[in-house]
Order: structure tokens, then C-alpha cells, then sequence
């Protein structure tokens, strides 16, 4: 769990996020949506650190990040930014490096890890490449691996920046359909997507955010019912039922 209390911040002098509050939980997918630079990825590098804040309160797991180490915070909260550089090195060995908050002086591998880390890759349906090159995998193959990592880590909670961000179409569904099953398995995912039919589709919660600012909160249908998509993107959101459950449609207003 992630309590998100009155939280402001950004970049040095310049506030990004103003008074956000939210609760991120385990077993479920929360999206967060918005318009570009409404401060979707700042949140998301302020709850893991990466970026300071300068009032309001972060607490994983009733504890206040100010008061937890790099390694105890990364025990709880696993995240991939958007922009990765691809290693020149084998699948196993990227997993692998989910492991880092947990070893010891000299740090090396032990036992443990290389079990916890095939785990992953047997999860994430990749024993088989184990000792490929992530370099010569194919972009949805590579997140994959990366979403590998990070269950690897144990964290309770896992955040994606744009997971989906430049994978075709059969790939982004295949994606977002591992971050449902790590929900449905315990873990909290927290995705950062563009695509507003995805998020709605795909998400249990949403969190629609707007120049720094979380302005609605709810289940995909309370947000949809709210209208304040359509406020936010200025764009025209439809509705169709179907066996799966609703599906989202966006077009252009006239």
C-alpha cells in the first residue's frame, strides 16, 4: 500500500505536483491518465525517490519514505521508467538485477536469487531465453523481461511508466493483460498509459490527473460517468458492452 498525503513537488524550484493525495493498493491495477505533463511520471519518480518533494507525506506501508533506506524502499516498491537503456547482457542476468536491494557484502548472487530469478523468468514465460542477448529481443519481449525484474524484486507494489510505449497492438494487449495477472496474483500496479481506451479497459482504479493535480479518482465507470474526460482531453468518449466487459472509444470533437 502507498498513502499519498497532501504530497508537492518537482524539479528543483519548479512545483510539478500540487497537494496530490491517493491511495495506491495491492491487487489491483491503477492507471494514471492525463494529458502530457500533467505530472504523471514526476509522481510516479517522487514515490520512489528519484525525485524530492517539498510538502505532504509518502508512506508505503504505513511507513514515511523520508524515514526508509534505498534498499528497504526498494523491497516494497519496484519501478521501470519509460526510457531504458537495453544491456549488452543475457535475460537471466537483467532479471537478476531485481535482486540488488537484497544482497550483502560482496555482493554476489546467492542460491536464492538465481531461484527467485528463474522463478520470474518461468512466470513471465521466458525460461527458455534465459541466455539470450536482451539486446536481440524484440521490443515486447524485452518489457517482458523487464516486468520479470521487477517481480523478482518482491516488491508489493510495482510502478510502470508507458509500458506500452512503442509496442504494436498485439503486444500492448498482451502487456497489460501481465500487469491484470499480477494483480490478480497480490502485487499493486501502478501503470502510467496514454492510451485512454487501454487504461479504462485495463485498470481497476483511475487516477486522472490534470496540471499537477489528481482531479477524479474512481473505477474506470465513475470516471467515464464523471465527464471529466471529456473536460480533460477535450475529446468525445463512447461506451460499447460487450462479453468482456465495457470497452472505451475516444473520438475527436468537431
Amino acid at each position: 500500500m502507498i498513502t499519498i498525503k497532501e504530497l508537492c513537488g518537482g524539479y528543483g524550484d519548479k512545483e510539478i505536483l500540487h497537494q496530490v493525495s491517493l491511495n495506491l493498493e495491492p491487487g489491483k491495477v491503477t492507471a494514471l491518465i492525463g494529458p502530457n505533463g500533467c505530472g504523471k511520471s514526476t509522481l510516479l519518480k517522487t514515490l520512489v525517490g528519484i525525485n524530492s518533494f517539498t510538502a505532504g507525506e509518502i508512506l508505503v506501508n504505513n511507513r514515511n519514505i523520508k524515514e526508509m533506506k534505498t534498499a528497504e524502499l526498494a523491497k516494497s516498491v519496484a519501478y521501470l521508467p519509460q526510457n531504458k537503456k537495453t544491456p549488452d547482457i543475457s535475460v537471466l542476468r537483467l532479471v537478476l538485477h531485481g535482486r540488488f536491494a537484497y544482497l550483502n557484502y560482496p555482493r554476489k548472487y546467492s542460491a536464492e536469487d538465481i531461484r527467485i530469478a528463474k522463478a520470474a523468468l518461468r512466470w513471465a514465460g521466458l525460461e527458455d531465453l534465459a541466455e539470450e542477448n536482451v539486446g536481440h529481443l524484440s521490443g515486447g519481449m524485452q518489457q517482458k523481461v523487464y516486468i520479470a525484474m521487477a517481480l523478482a524484486q518482491n516488491a508489493d507494489m510495482i510502478l510502470l511508466d508507458e509500458p506500452a510505449a512503442f509496442l504494436d497492438v498485439a503486444q500492448q494487449l498482451k502487456l497489460l493483460d501481465m500487469t491484470k495477472q499480477l494483480a490478480g496474483e497480490g502485487k499493486g500496479v501502478v501503470l502510467v498509459l496514454h492510451d485512454l481506451s487501454q487504461a479504462l479497459r485495463t485498470a481497476d482504479m483511475v487516477v486522472l490527473m490534470q496540471d499537477g493535480r489528481a482531479v477524479s479518482v474512481g473505477t474506470p465507470e465513475q470516471i467515464y460517468e464523471s465527464g471529466r474526460l471529456q473536460e480533460v482531453f477535450g475529446v468525445q468518449i463512447e461506451r460499447v458492452q460487450t462479453e468482456s466487459g465495457w470497452h472505451y472509444v475516444c473520438n475527436a470533437v468537431d
